[in-house]
């Protein structure tokens, strides 16, 4: 069972390391306005308040689930 929780803590912290590059990879802005969201740090910041929540959000009802299964064995 130990196993199961560190592979699935594992694969999270793959799933957000990957989306977290995704989402910073550098593009360029469609006009000279938007100079500023071309910026890593934007994108990192932009990252943790919109998208971080929603895997934390994710790794939460995996517990969450993880702990119904376990009373119903028990």
């Amino acid at each position: 069972m130990t196993r199961i929780r560190w592979l699935a803590l594992g694969a999270w912290l793959l799933g957000v390391g990957a989306h977290l590059l995704i989402f910073t990879l550098p593009t360029r802005p469609a006009g000279d306005a938007e100079w500023y969201s071309a910026l890593a740090s934007f994108k990192v910041i932009a990252f943790l308040l919109t998208r971080l929540p929603l895997w934390v959000a994710c790794l939460c009802m995996l517990a969450l689930a993880a702990c119904r299964i376990r009373r119903e064995h028990d």
